[in-house]
């Protein structure tokens, strides 16, 4: 699954915020705020995914959405999803604190990327 998700899922910005995408079906969004607290801007993210939804749907906004249950044909284990997420996490943050640049990470993720 992983594989294959990767080569064909991608991110969009629209107006109201950041979706990602398999193919042209919405599986899951992005939440993103920043605050400023003294002279240091502090970045607050989060994301969601529709992981084991039983049927597709559509939102009111005309996205088409799905799950990654409905993409890979089976339920998925949750935390065992949870674990590759935060595997691949890790691995970017080491390189950020190796290099202490963002544009390696951003170079990466840019390619999944469409606005």
């Amino acid at each position: 699954m992983r594989l294959e998700f990767q080569k064909a899922h991608c991110i969009s910005l629209p107006h109201v915020g950041p979706h990602i995408y398999y193919k042209n079906t919405k599986v899951g969004g992005i939440l993103l705020e920043s605050e400023k607290i003294d002279n240091t801007i502090f970045l607050i993210s989060g994301f969601g995914l529709n992981v084991n939804f039983s049927t597709d749907a559509t939102f009111p906004d005309k996205i088409k959405a799905a799950s990654l249950k409905s993409i890979v044909g089976k339920d998925l284990d949750r935390e065992i999803l949870l674990c590759n997420i935060l595997e691949e996490f890790e691995k970017s943050y080491m390189v950020y604190t190796t290099e202490k640049n963002f544009g390696n990470i951003f170079k990466k993720i840019e390619k999944y990327m469409t606005y």
